[in-house]
């Protein structure tokens, strides 16, 4: 994480959700994205919603894999509450997975 967004209120420590990094300001994010760019670290973001059926099935899957791939960051952002971030990355079906 870097340390000018603490975008994790919802991680939970030292559980399989503390590797899924949930955003919901759209300048967290982007001061998060920033910070990165020049980073060699895999980042996995998944584009949801809350009422998403199949988003809701793959959930279990992102966090084992989180788990498992310490070395890769997993982010999440919730199409509803950042939908111009959604829309920056071409998202246009649940889930979307970028790399």
């Amino acid at each position: 994480l870097c340390q000018l967004c603490y975008a994790a209120e919802d991680m939970a420590e030292g559980s399989s959700d503390a590797r899924v990094v949930s955003f919901h300001s759209a300048n967290r994010w982007q001061l998060h994205f920033n910070s990165r760019k020049d980073s060699n670290k895999l980042l996995v973001v998944d584009f949801a919603a809350s009422w998403c059926g199949p988003c809701k099935f793959m959930e279990p899957a992102v966090h084992a894999m989180a788990a498992k791939f310490t070395d890769v960051e997993f982010a999440k952002i919730d199409v509803d509450e950042l939908p111009d971030v959604s829309q920056e990355f071409g998202v246009q079906a649940m889930p979307t997975f970028v790399l």
